[in-house]
Formats: C-alpha cells, sequence, structure tokens
C-alpha cells in the first residue's frame, strides 16, 4: 500500500537554488466547459470541454529575512529554468516531484507591519506558469 503523504514537509527549487517556503498553493488542473442546449428540445442539456481553463498561478509565502532582498521581489521576472517543489515522505526522501514549466513572477506583497503587534513578517508572491508536470 502507498504511503500517505503530509503537506508540511517541502522543498522549492528555482534555478537549481533551493528557496525555503512556509506555504505553497494553487497546485491545480481545469478545464472549461461549455454547455448547449439542444435546440427544440428544452430538456437536453450537452457539456462539452473547451480546453484548460483559468489562469495558473502559485501562491508561495516565506518569512522575510534581514538582508539582500529576495530574487522573487523583481515581479515579471521571467524564470529561466522550471519551478520544481518536491514533497517529501516521511523519511526526508522525494516522493511526489511538481514542475512549473514557463513560471513568471507576477506580484510580490510584503506582510502587514502593524507597530502594536509583534510577529513574524511575510512575504506572499504569485507566480503564473503555463502548465505543470507531476511525477
Amino acid at each position: 500500500m502507498a504511503e500517505l503523504l503530509t503537506g508540511c514537509r517541502f522543498r522549492v527549487f528555482a534555478g537549481g537554488i533551493e528557496m525555503g517556503f512556509q506555504r505553497v498553493s494553487g497546485v491545480r488542473r481545469e478545464i472549461e466547459m461549455e454547455t448547449y442546449r439542444e435546440g427544440g428540445v428544452n430538456d437536453r442539456l450537452h457539456v462539452f470541454p473547451k480546453g484548460p481553463g483559468g489562469e495558473k498561478t502559485l501562491t508561495m509565502e516565506k518569512g522575510v529575512a534581514a538582508g539582500a532582498a529576495h530574487p522573487f521581489h523583481q515581479v515579471g521576472l521571467a524564470l529561466v529554468t522550471p519551478l520544481i517543489v518536491q514533497i517529501l515522505d516521511g523519511a526526508g526522501q522525494t516522493a511526489k516531484t511538481y514542475t512549473f514549466l514557463d513560471p513568471i513572477v507576477k506580484s510580490w506583497q510584503p506582510g502587514e507591519l502593524h507597530a502594536a503587534e509583534s510577529r513574524l513578517l511575510i512575504d506572499q508572491f504569485e507566480i503564473s506558469y503555463s502548465s505543470f508536470l507531476e511525477v
């Protein structure tokens, strides 16, 4: 029986460099559908696939570190290599890999600054991609 994976152990690589992220979301596949009502027979509805649908965007979050800016702060940056997310098993070995093709940094949003609260500052990045491979 295959081991069920948890979503808390993963690694992210961009350009062969490991980048630590706290959260990655937005991995999905979908297809747009078109509905067609058959003429003259109003009780018949047909549904046809139109093709890949919707914008493909990953949302990635990480804590802000002092010092140099993160490479993803460059909105519009097209990564020359795929973005790779590896899911790790209980032993810390790669159990599943998502490879995102043609990644582009779509947006960067720094965490909220609040003088009355002392909490970790989190950067949020949105990365658009053309498609992804799952292994």
